[in-house]
């Protein structure tokens, strides 16, 4: 799949969605691809950064604003202009998108109403791209290109902030409450606690998406990290192996489980893929026994 940004698994179905975005000196463009074993269908637009999907609807980030499509007659139900979304996050009937220039929008999916926001980084309005966005029922998390991760209560509208060390590139939810791990365009990924940074762990290269794995009751993190390939972490964010890939890789598609599971990356520009089974690459990672 040339110039993949994302994929993502229709829940009932089983099929495979991807978001593509090419950008030439004439125009941006983009497909959401489904993939499954009767037929392919696809939806044109202009340029799709993120997905999300449920039974019966596909959230796409385009670099038009958000869209909805229906998932079973592709047609677009609802579009908000919110400008360029790099990435979305959906709670119940909220959903919180990732812009430009410093702004983010709140959206009310029941109200089809839709907020700009601007955000404020050391003080001041905030001129950098947001790269990410996390929304949980009491908070909005909120990453910047300069290495500030915003945090909003959503009840209080009491806003708090974490220094990091790169542009947010990820957000990525934990099982408990008020934890979330985040990723940076220099590689540093933090586990944050409630507001205290519990641990920081320096990776080989940009972490843009991690996939969580669970193998013989292990829990491992599948990472693509752009230029750098795909790594695979254990639960600590230790490096266990990384493949290099031919360009960069954005979009990994998981498969599989226990001994069959296996990740595939998508090199962006060459189409080639890196693949490997996870299973096999731990293992031939481990220390020999003595």
């Amino acid at each position: 799949m040339k110039f993949a940004t994302d994929c993502v698994r229709i829940p009932d179905s089983g099929a495979w969605v991807f978001a593509t975005y090419e950008h030439t000196p004439e125009k941006r463009r983009g497909r959401i691809v489904i993939e499954n074993s009767a037929a392919t269908r696809e939806i044109h637009t202009t340029g799709t950064f993120d997905l999300t999907v449920t039974d019966k609807t596909i959230f796409a980030s385009n670099t038009d604003g958000l869209s909805i499509y229906n998932i079973n007659t592709l047609e677009k139900q609802t579009h908000f202009e919110t400008g360029l979304s790099y990435k979305h996050s959906l709670c119940g009937s909220s959903l919180a998108s990732a812009s430009s220039s410093g702004t983010f929008f709140e959206l009310d999916l029941e109200k089809e109403a839709v907020t700009k926001k601007k955000l404020h980084c050391n003080g001041q309005d905030c001129i950098h791209d947001v790269f990410s966005v996390h929304l949980t029922p009491n908070s909005l998390y909120i990453g910047c290109d300069i290495g500030t991760l915003s945090v909003i209560d959503r009840r209080s509208g009491e806003l708090s902030a974490h220094a990091l060390d790169g542009g947010v590139t990820w957000i990525g939810p934990q099982p408990t409450p008020h934890q979330i791990e985040v990723g940076t365009y220099h590689g540093e990924y933090y586990f944050i606690n409630g507001e205290t940074v519990a641990s920081r762990k320096k990776t080989p290269g940009i972490i843009w998406r991690i996939h969580p794995v669970e193998i013989s009751g292990a829990l491992y993190k599948i990472a693509s990290q752009s230029f750098d390939g795909v790594g695979i972490y254990n639960s600590a964010m230790e490096l266990i192996k990384l493949f290099s890939a031919k360009d960069l890789v954005y979009c990994l598609k998981i498969e599989g489980e226990e001994k069959d599971a296996t990740f595939t990356g998508y090199n962006y520009y060459s189409e080639e893929i890196v693949q490997a089974n996870i299973y096999n690459a731990i293992q031939d990672c481990l220390p020999l026994a003595t």
